[in-house]
């Protein structure tokens, strides 16, 4: 039996979710009330982790470069350099998705402080070599630990989010 036309916006609605819920998260993190802070967590970056453990058949490589290239342009960062990290970052992990894959939240969230780290670093040294300077690593420490200690509650909202997906071909 062919699928209505209803059913088909349906599911393409559905696959569509990861990346509505991750470009939401990015606009979240400018809007005035977290935008104003000195330093915000980076909810895209939980947010394509989660979906690079959970569910990475719902955010392809040039979703995440969408996502990068829009954190690049509300931060006012030169253009492809959060889509340059965020590629190589989901790249890893997509590498080491077998070992995070249907474990406890506490080796999940692990695999997540490393990930950040690596994050982390990646987008200092990048900034650094575009600024040909050494740049103050505390911001982005200080916004790493808060992104790794909001962690549990975030992957609680985003596994909601999954299940409304539901099994998506």
């Amino acid at each position: 039996m062919n699928p209505t036309v209803l059913q088909q916006l349906d599911a393409f609605a559905r696959r569509l979710l990861p990346l509505g819920v991750t470009l939401a998260l990015v606009l979240l993190e400018t809007m005035p009330i977290l935008g104003s802070l000195a330093v915000t967590p980076a909810l895209a970056l939980l947010s394509l982790y989660y979906w690079a453990v959970h569910r990475p058949d719902l955010m392809p490589p040039v979703a995440v470069f969408a996502v990068g290239l829009l954190i690049d342009t509300v931060s006012g960062v030169v253009l492809g350099v959060n889509a340059l990290v965020l590629l190589l970052v989901y790249g890893a992990l997509l590498s080491q998705r077998r070992w995070l894959f249907g474990k406890s939240l506490n080796v999940v969230w692990l695999g997540f402080l490393f990930t950040a780290l690596g994050y982390g670093l990646l987008s200092w040294a990048v900034q650094a070599a575009l600024h040909k300077a050494l740049l103050d690593p505390s911001l982005v420490a200080v916004q790493l630990s808060i992104t790794v200690a909001i962690f549990p509650g975030v992957n609680w909202l985003l596994r909601r989010a999954q299940r409304q997906v539901g099994r998506v071909g």
